[in-house]
Order: C-alpha cells, then sequence, then structure tokens
C-alpha cells in the first residue's frame, strides 16, 4: 500500500493480502506510508501524519499479526515509528543525511534502506558503514533502480552482488515497482504492465503467426 488513505482501507487491503499469502505459504509485511513527505505536488495527499498512522499500523498488526514496515523522513519521528513498527525505512533521497541515519540506527530496529537511484551500488557500503557506526547493523538494502537519463529508471542486476560485497554482505532486495511502472504507456495497457511485445506485433512460430501475449 503506498500511502495509508483511511483505516478501513488499510485495513481491507491487510486482510486480503494475509489471505492470499497464507494460502501461498509464503510471509508477508504490510507497506504504507503514514506521511508521503516526498510527494511531487504540494496539492498530493500525503496520509494521516504520525498520530494516527501509528493507530492504524497497530491495529493491524494487533488484528491480523502481520509485521509492519514504514519510511520515515526525519530524525524525531524514528524513536516514535520504531516502537509500532518492525521495519523502518529509509528513502533513496535521504539515505545521506547523516542526522537521520543516526537517528533511525539509535532505535535498534531493522532499517531498509532504498537505494538512491543516484549512488552506484558500490557505495552503497558508505551508507551501511554509517548504521554500523551508530550501533545498528541489522541493515537491509534494496535497490529500486538506477537513473538512466530524465525520468527513467533501469536495474543492473549485477549491482544486486556488488552492494552485497560492499556492505559486508547485507541482505539486499528488489524493489520492481518504480523500474517498471510505465507513466507514458503505449496505449495497450496501463502503467506497471508489459506492453512492448504487443508493439512488437505478430510473430512466427512452428509454421504459425503468434500474437505477443502477457
Amino acid at each position: 500500500m503506498n500511502v495509508l488513505e483511511s483505516r478501513d482501507l488499510a485495513m481491507r487491503i491487510c486482510e486480503h493480502y494475509v489471505t492470499v499469502t497464507q494460502k501461498l505459504g509464503i510471509p508477508y509485511v504490510f507497506k504504507a506510508s503514514f506521511d508521503k513527505a516526498n510527494r511531487s505536488s504540494i496539492h498530493s495527499y500525503r496520509g494521516p501524519g504520525l498520530e494516527e498512522g501509528m493507530k492504524i499500523f497497530q491495529e493491524l498488526k494487533q488484528t491480523f499479526g502481520v509485521k509492519i514496515i514504514t519510511d520515515v523522513h526525519e530524525a524525531s519521528q524514528a524513536q516514535p515509528v520504531a516502537d509500532v513498527v518492525d521495519v523502518i525505512q529509509l528513502p533513496a533521497f535521504l539515505a545521506r543525511q547523516t542526522d537521520l541515519v543516526e537517528a533511525m540506527a539509535k532505535t535498534g530496529a531493522v532499517i531498509n534502506v532504498k537505494k538512491p537511484q543516484f549512488v552506484s551500488p558500490g557505495q552503497m557500503g558508505n551508507i551501511v558503514d554509517k548504521f554500523i557506526e551508530g550501533g545498528n547493523d541489522k541493515v537491509i538494502l534494496c535497490d529500486r533502480g538506477a537513473n538512466f537519463g530524465y525520468d527513467n529508471l533501469v536495474v543492473d542486476m549485477l549491482g544486486f552482488g556488488v552492494m552485497k560485497k560492499a556492505s559486508n554482505n547485507s541482505p539486499v532486495i528488489f524493489d520492481v515497482t518504480h523500474a517498471l511502472q510505465c507513466r507514458d504507456p503505449f496505449g495497450a495497457a496501463s502503467g506497471g504492465r508489459p506492453c512492448a511485445g504487443e508493439r512488437a506485433g505478430p510473430r512466427r512460430y512452428g509454421g504459425r503467426y503468434r500474437r505477443s501475449v502477457y
């Protein structure tokens, strides 16, 4: 869930995903922002705020027994958030902010660091070092793509191993949502759906023409 829009919507979404993940036998961590402080537009909805957001997270944990991850944007938010959620996330554009890193490290919580799209995989070790110096080595690194010209992200899978090596073998995960989104779709699909294959036209396999389907 991108941002906490309401308590009821959060409950419905969490219940649905708990049901699905239990059937599949895979772990589930509920993610949402209580304050989307990095919105592109000043007019965009940001969320319910710290106090109300923590109440919603607490109810989700009590009702469904799920673990929760959310992001913080200010040093003062780190401890109140860590008192409720299981993982606190360091946003990509704030990953070098030392005061914020130190405040998050002091909580002792598990930290998920979003790799800035302007930082090379090898430089992520410097961010991890800041957390370790702050007394917290429970750091997860999350790749979300790298700048490829203006307003475009690509993912270098080779960078996963580089990040892991540079960060003293920290766990590395991948957030596919940013690099996969298609803000200007071809018209045959909405954002996020692979559509280049459909635009390639029919292809011939085994003597017959077949259209690529996703």
